[in-house]
């Protein structure tokens, strides 16, 4: 069983490879109309507007909470890769150093993106605007622009992705946010974990509710924070419980692996939970059911095309493009992964397991 599904990877690697274009999958399993290049460097690009986004973060931290003059001023102490400042689908050609900041302009900080921030005054000011867009659509092949929200991604028009996947990048980017958000908590209150997730507000970019949110959850998303509940509206636990212990302020595997994690799989259509680590605040997915790309209950054929289908090296892809380790790319190691899973009851779980707060 294992050798034939071995070759029946390598067979659909080969006739996936004679497609001119690859369309993503829902996880319902519809085409999107985007075609894939233009999908895979806008992944790219918002991989990379995460990394401006933090190096504003980090610049706020150590200047009294003062955004930078210009962007350029994140180069190189905050940013030292100056492809950071440029989007794969931008016709200008990539940097190779930051020294201006000029729109559009070669080796310039905003060679391909713009932020609306006051840059230079106070930070987070007007929090709920765009922290980071794309300099024009022109960069997507004219179809849509990209923008990292304080409480998620947006892209125009909707139908650039489908609504299951814009729904998970959001609510993974709102994770990441508490994540980096209860760091510099602890990094500010003498290495202590805060009792309560209200206790994070005081931390500038929070002060937009969207953060506390997952979009596939029942509840409405919060217009104010004003309560610590779970499940309640408007609280800081409307969408995601603090699995954090409230005693020590440092990440210690397996006593703390977790900060926070979806108070229920409900929240994804009941397909997983989504968490964010403690040490390096990345997105974990955990499935109900492991191997099952394309959700429907079953690690079947189907999951094996999907997995052959994006089955490419360094290409980014989504929680249900055939990433069942969750490490941003669909690659061997998640063949492997789909082979043991193969026929297997939907109880098997993926990943790293909930060490605490099951």
């Amino acid at each position: 069983m294992r050798s034939w599904l071995i070759c029946g990877v390598a067979l659909l690697v080969v006739s996936g490879a004679l497609r001119a274009a690859v369309p993503s999958l829902s996880p319902g399993g519809a085409a999107l109309s985007v075609p894939t290049q233009v999908e895979q460097d806008a992944r790219v690009a918002r991989a990379r507007m995460v990394q401006i986004w933090e190096a504003l973060n980090l610049y706020m931290n150590e200047h009294n909470e003062r955004l930078p003059a210009r962007l350029s001023a994140l180069y190189p102490t905050y940013i030292s890769d100056p492809l950071v400042f440029h989007h794969p689908g931008d016709p200008d050609p990539p940097p190779t150093t930051i020294d201006n900041d000029i729109p559009n302009a070669t080796n310039s900080a905003r060679i391909s993106f713009k932020s609306p921030l006051p840059l230079g005054g106070w930070g987070w000011q007007s929090v709920c605007q765009p922290s980071v867009i794309d300099n024009g659509s022109e960069n997507n092949a004219g179809l849509f622009v990209n923008q990292l929200q304080p409480d998620g991604w947006v892209t125009d028009p909707p139908n650039a992705i489908s609504d299951e996947v814009a729904r998970v990048i959001r609510a993974r980017s709102n994770l990441r946010t508490l994540g980096l958000a209860c760091h510099a908590y602890v990094n500010d209150n003498r290495e202590w974990f805060p009792n309560e997730v209200l206790n994070i507000l005081s931390t500038g970019p929070l002060a937009c509710p969207g953060y506390f949110w997952n979009p596939g959850d029942d509840e409405s998303r919060p217009e104010q924070i004003d309560n610590d509940l779970p499940n309640v509206p408007n609280s800081a636990r409307v969408s995601f419980e603090y699995v954090a212990p409230r005693t020590i302020g440092f990440c210690e595997p397996p006593a703390i692996e977790y900060l926070f994690r979806d108070n229920s799989p409900a929240n994804n259509g009941g397909f997983g939970r989504l968490a964010v680590t403690c040490w390096d605040f990345q997105v974990l997915w955990f499935p109900e059911c492991a191997g099952d790309t394309n959700l429907d209950r079953a690690v079947d054929l189907a999951d094996l095309e999907v997995v052959a289908q994006f089955l490419a090296p360094g290409k980014i892809v989504e929680i249900w493009e055939g990433d069942l380790n969750a490490d941003g790319v669909t690659d061997l190691a998640d063949a492997a992964m789909l082979q043991r899973a193969f026929g297997s009851n939907c109880g098997m779980r993926l990943g790293r397991e909930w060490s605490h707060a099951k």
